[in-house]
């Protein structure tokens, strides 16, 4: 379905904006804040951490408030606004504020949106129209995930090839400045389709309640256990 097919393009995009930026992030902490190499290390190290924590976030809000297009769209928004920080940052001369502000908002960006785009794919297969019997969702649901994945190792793979090339062309601004580019980009294929999406809310409410439902689990504790 094309609606899938545009949420693999946004993977694609969002993958190639997170490595493109990190495959430079170092040797930016050595060269234009003069860090030293074991804490460049360190703070990359950081911000992977933030990367991987935020997950909960985007996941909670996801199935307790927000949905999973809403949070996706949200979280794209705040992952912009960071690589456009670090951009910022890196035309600048290196400014720590912009830097940090940019990574921090990355990491909750990323993070954000990380539990929501693999499953809401699934959800257009699940609930969509036109997939038709059991069987021929099933082996379109292995497919979707085998081109989810593979758009995940393509996007990484540009990225380290592409992103190291702009820094030693143009700088570190502009090899920031295309992952956010880039992010918008993804963004952009995402409003756009909306209207093919069968989107779920938590609780079933949405534009197919009578597929589904998302209702959230009664308990905080028992919420975290499903998203975890």
């Amino acid at each position: 379905p094309s609606s899938v097919r545009s949420i693999i393009i946004v993977e694609f995009m969002e993958r190639y904006a997170y490595y493109a930026f990190r495959s430079v992030l170092t040797t930016y902490f050595v060269v234009l804040l003069s860090f030293s190499e074991s804490h460049a290390v360190s703070a990359f190290m950081y911000t992977s951490a933030l990367a991987y924590f935020t997950p909960v976030i985007g996941g909670l809000l996801s199935d307790s408030v927000l949905g999973k297009y809403r949070t996706i769209v949200i979280f794209s928004g705040v992952y912009i606004v960071g690589l456009l920080a670090l951009s910022v940052a890196a035309y600048g001369g290196g400014l720590r504020f912009w830097t940090f502000l940019g990574l921090g908002l990355i990491g909750v960006g990323t993070g954000g949106i990380k539990p929501c785009v693999s499953s809401f794919g699934a959800d257009q297969i699940k609930y969509g129209d036109g997939g038709g019997d059991s069987e021929t969702r099933d082996n379109v649901m292995r497919s979707y995930f085998s081109a989810f994945y593979f758009s995940i190792n393509v996007g990484a793979l540009l990225s380290y090839i592409l992103s190291p090339m702009f820094k030693s062309n143009f700088g570190y601004g502009f090899c920031f400045l295309v992952p956010g580019l880039m992010m918008a980009g993804a963004l952009g294929v995402l409003m756009k389709s909306k209207r093919e999406y069968v989107i779920i809310m938590p609780g079933g409410k949405g534009n197919d309640d009578d597929k589904a439902s998302s209702k959230p689990p009664s308990s905080p504790v028992a919420l975290l256990c499903r998203i975890v």
